[in-house]
């Protein structure tokens, strides 16, 4: 009788164990993936401010080359438009999906420190 009940006890303390650390997985997890996800997009702002504010200084078509070829060897794909949309220069060639968020992008709503322009990415096929 008393091996049964140990047994008993024992089983579940081993579920409720696992429950909560399935549980606190999933929180850790959800909530380390979130913070991770707001890093890279502040870093992408980031980035392209500060491409802004070189481009802001030294307008030219040096410049131009010098940024989409730096961007051309990250994992990141720029392309510099003008304030109507149309592509002046890109680091990688421009993907159909690209364009789409390019020409229904409204340029009169774009604030000066840069806007994430997909905020549906987690819904993507990649």
């Amino acid at each position: 009788m008393l091996n049964k009940l140990s047994l008993k006890i024992g089983l579940l303390f081993f579920v409720f164990i696992l429950i909560i650390e399935t549980f606190l997985y999933f929180v850790l997890y959800t909530n380390l993936a979130n913070e991770r996800i707001e890093e890279v997009m502040n870093n992408l702002l980031a980035r392209g401010n500060t491409h802004s504010a070189i481009l802001e200084e030294n307008y030219n078509q040096s410049t131009l080359e010098h940024v989409a070829i730096m961007e051309s060897e990250s994992d990141f794909a720029v392309m510099i438009t003008d304030a109507t949309g149309n592509v002046i220069i890109n680091s990688d060639p421009i993907e159909e999906e690209m364009m789409d968020v390019i020409e229904h992008t409204d340029y009169n709503q774009m604030p000066n420190e840069g806007k994430v322009l997909e905020e549906r990415w987690p819904e993507k096929n990649i």
